[in-house]
């Protein structure tokens, strides 16, 4: 599914739209954004270095909420165990596991989902969805 403009959702508001956040393993495999404060430039290094970053909830809300601008992200959930990200099994990726959320150059999200009561919620937010 192809979510809109920024505008119309944020990524609090995506996380908002999953029932129980916190029973799922997160892993970001990429990041990158202007922080408040700039000193978070270290962890977008090591996450972008590496094959992913597990975190926990609590973590990435802070995170998120330090980004002055958010230009880009990838973020994986699930209940289970994630492996280390790789781009060229990225397709295979988006269909494997509860999540698959990407923020794309400032612009959209493209999010994939198992969850169908998570996928309607987010239906509500933009009507041109694509899926």
């Amino acid at each position: 599914m192809i979510i809109g403009k920024k505008k119309d959702i944020s990524f609090i508001d995506i996380l908002s739209l999953i029932k129980c956040p916190e029973k799922y393993h997160w892993k970001i495999v990429w990041i990158y954004a202007f922080y408040y404060p700039s000193n978070l430039v270290y962890l977008e290094d090591k996450i972008n270095s590496s094959k992913g970053y597990d975190i926990k909830l609590e973590d990435l809300k802070r995170i998120i909420e330090s980004v002055g601008q958010l230009i880009e992200l990838i973020l994986i959930g699930d209940k289970g165990i994630i492996e280390d990200y790789s781009i060229e099994k990225e397709e295979e990726i988006k269909n494997k596991y509860d999540f698959f959320i990407e923020y794309v150059d400032s612009s959209y999200w493209e999010i994939f989902s198992k969850d169908n009561d998570f996928s309607n919620k987010l239906k509500e937010f933009d009507t041109n969805s694509k899926e």
